[in-house]
């Protein structure tokens, strides 16, 4: 079973918008906590989470970003979904609930 929670050091750069949200691509650097194996991921971000988008926007690559997220739903159906938050490879679903500069 994985882990509820992950915090990840990722570095994020702006790759364009679908229409309910901001895509970003994200490097992550280092697990700080959870499992997760992967390399990269996508993560999207509502419209409406004006504070997230503005923070994520002003912190791209090469600043480091500590991003921690809480599992939402398995077996998600598509790589992104109307969720601030990200779908990983084995097709589960991440909400981010809480993001800040690495060290």
């Amino acid at each position: 079973m994985q882990s509820t929670r992950l915090d990840l050091i990722v570095t994020t750069t702006l790759t364009g918008s679908v229409g309910y949200g901001y895509v970003y691509k994200c490097e992550v650097l280092e697990v700080r906590s959870g499992e997760f194996s992967e390399e990269q991921f996508i993560l999207t971000v509502l419209v409406g989470d004006r504070k997230v988008e503005q923070f994520l926007s002003s912190n791209l690559a090469p600043r480091e970003l500590v991003l921690s997220f809480e599992r939402n739903k398995e077996n998600e159906p598509y790589s992104l979904m109307p969720i601030t938050g990200m779908v990983d490879g084995e097709k589960t679903s991440w909400n981010l609930v809480e993001y800040h500069l690495g060290e």
